[in-house]
């Protein structure tokens, strides 16, 4: 919005067209489009985005307030034959969830909005616990480092910000005015070695950091579009990266270099290596999981029948299911050998933007534009 009230409009609708294209139902990102649209005197642009607003709203957005939703709300509900139900459901944040991130103990749910904040969360009873407040504006992406000492996050403002897990404090804040990305930071992941830290922005870049000195150590460039994606292998060698651009990057991680690069007739919009890092999963704009060998270069397998675009996916501990989140709210399980479909989840109302699961595989949480964090008990039969 400030390039819009620097009356730079050109830039402004730029990126409220970006951001409508990550995040379909995103209604602040119609309504500052649709007002600048009619600045500029484009009154049917600006009356669709408007009316695009209208209907939104009136699908609905949570109101409800409550610390913990266990023990408050009617019993669990689920599909009938599905594994899974609905245990509880969050409803803190005031605008869409962007992203979502799971302590490395499965304690804490981190999840990160377009209200501009974070909130820590008990996982077990659903409490909101903290709230982080500091990016001046949309906060898009999360990440809990492999300690689960530090949590990062990347916003509208160009920023990216540490905060210390434990008491909720801004510790760092990377970039900004002095250096670091010069537009939105869409994407975060920390690295292996509990040192360094990777993202992506709409600068068209990726950066390393080593965030416990605030030191940007490599400036990625070649991408034609705004990175979307990371993902780093587990051992820390290998960093992969998404971008609106269609294409699939492979870079090592120690020098940056580019290794292969993957055009695609789709967007990416999900990324995830699996424990042992033989494969890297992909949610696709056509409905389907991809499942990378990337010493091939190859898809070796494909995972179909999403309602729309896979926004969102995660894995099972013991590596035999998949989950995938969809741009139409639905949540779906996969046999990850067969590619059978196991269940499938659709209390969202809107596209889902992160999904996690606990190390015992027993919870499952979802988060949506909608609003909500949803969490999700497996049965145990």
């Amino acid at each position: 919005m400030e390039k819009a009230k620097q009356e730079r409009y050109s830039e402004a609708l730029a990126d409220f067209s970006q951001a409508i294209f990550l995040q379909p139902d995103y209604i602040s990102a119609y309504k500052y489009r649709g007002l600048v649209y009619a600045i500029l005197g484009n009154d049917r642009k600006a009356n669709a985005d408007l009316h695009r607003v209208s209907l939104l709203q009136k699908r609905g957005q949570p109101t409800e307030h409550r610390s913990s939703p266990f023990g408050q709300t009617p019993p669990p509900t689920g599909p009938a034959g599905s594994p899974w139900h609905c245990a509880g459901t969050l409803r803190n944040h005031n605008e869409g969830i962007s992203a979502i991130a799971l302590s490395p103990d499965s304690r804490y749910l981190v999840t990160s909005s377009y209200d501009q904040t974070l909130r820590v969360w008990q996982l077990s009873t659903g409490r909101s616990l903290r709230i982080l407040t500091g990016h001046d504006g949309p906060v898009y992406c999360v990440a809990i480092s492999p300690d689960g000492r530090w949590v990062a996050s990347g916003g509208e403002d160009h920023t990216v910000r540490l905060w210390n897990m434990q008491n909720g404090r801004l510790v760092r804040t990377l970039g900004g005015w002095m250096g670091g990305h010069s537009l939105a930071v869409l994407t975060v992941a920390f690295h292996p070695d509990r040192k360094r830290l990777v993202t992506g922005g709409a600068d068209k870049t990726l950066r390393v950091w080593q965030f416990d000195q605030g030191k940007e150590l490599h400036c990625l460039t070649g991408y034609k579009e705004g990175v979307t994606g990371v993902a780093l292998s587990p051992d820390g060698s290998v960093l992969v990266s998404s971008s609106l651009e269609k294409t699939l990057k492979i870079r090592q991680m120690s020098s940056g270099r580019l290794v292969r690069s993957h055009r695609n007739n789709y967007h990416i919009l999900a990324l995830r290596f699996n424990s042992d890092g033989s494969r890297l999963f992909t949610g696709t704009s056509e409905h389907q999981i991809c499942a990378w060998d990337l010493e091939a270069g190859e898809v070796v397998q494909t995972y179909g029948g999403s309602q729309g675009p896979v926004s969102a996916i995660a894995l099972s501990a013991n590596g035999q299911t998949l989950f995938s989140g969809s741009a139409s709210g639905e949540i779906k399980g996969w046999a990850l050998g067969s590619g059978r479909e196991k269940f499938s989840l659709c209390d969202h109302r809107q596209q889902i933007t992160g999904l996690v699961v606990t190390a015992d595989g027993n919870t499952l949480a979802s988060g949506s534009l909608d609003g909500t964090v949803k969490i999700w008990w497996r049965s145990r039969t």
